[in-house]
């Protein structure tokens, strides 16, 4: 179902709503407050985690440290 954000005109309070649009007309029929706005919707533009983004050289960095840590170290690489 769609998102939709409404504000009442009278308070100012803006809100979001998940319904269909048939449901959201009716909504505004019964409360003449209610104003229904036009916006973007979000968008999750990037899923890569820090790790892959940093690359394989921060992966070798990690590796020297934990190598000349010492035996207790628990750096977990």
């Amino acid at each position: 179902m769609p998102t939709y954000v409404l504000r009442n005109e009278e308070t100012g309070d803006e809100f979001e709503q998940t319904c269909s649009y048939e449901t959201l007309q009716k909504i505004l029929e019964a409360e003449p407050s209610l104003k229904h706005l036009l916006k973007a919707p979000n968008m999750v533009t990037d899923t890569k985690s820090v790790m892959t983004r940093a690359g394989s050289e921060w992966q070798d960095h990690l590796k020297r440290i934990k190598k000349n840590s010492g035996r207790g170290n628990t750096i977990k690489v």
